[in-house]
């Protein structure tokens, strides 16, 4: 698989399922492919598995889960967005903190550079 289309791939986390579905669709129209595990925790085995150019971890999964989520990333040299609604603290393990329903374009645009980026080492 050629690093540009390794580049696009992005590990998106959440507990709630109608807004996991509506950020992966987003981030699918914007050209990435988007993995999602079936429980928060198992983004640990997924992060091994697979070349992510970003992990994105939503709101509503629980704190502990999120930091060891993020941690594990961090180790793996992957960036670890906080998407959020609402009005919540951004965790410090957030390497860019979105809110879900005014910054889209803010996300693609981190994204975008992101891959630029890894093309370019």
């Amino acid at each position: 698989m050629p690093l540009q289309r390794r580049s696009r791939r992005l590990l998106s986390i959440s507990r709630s399922t109608p807004l996991l579905i509506g950020r992966n669709d987003m981030l699918a129209i914007a050209g990435y492919s988007v993995s999602s595990p079936r429980e928060p925790l198992d983004a640990l085995i997924l992060l091994q598995q697979y070349d992510y150019l970003a992990v994105l971890i939503g709101h509503s999964v629980h704190q502990d889960e999120a930091a060891a989520i993020a941690e594990k990333a961090r180790d793996l040299g992957i960036v670890t967005i906080f998407v959020y609604q609402g009005n919540v603290s951004v965790p410090q393990w957030a390497d860019l903190a979105v809110n879900n329903d005014t910054e889209t374009g803010r996300l693609l645009n981190f994204l975008d550079a992101q891959g630029r980026e890894r093309r370019a080492s």
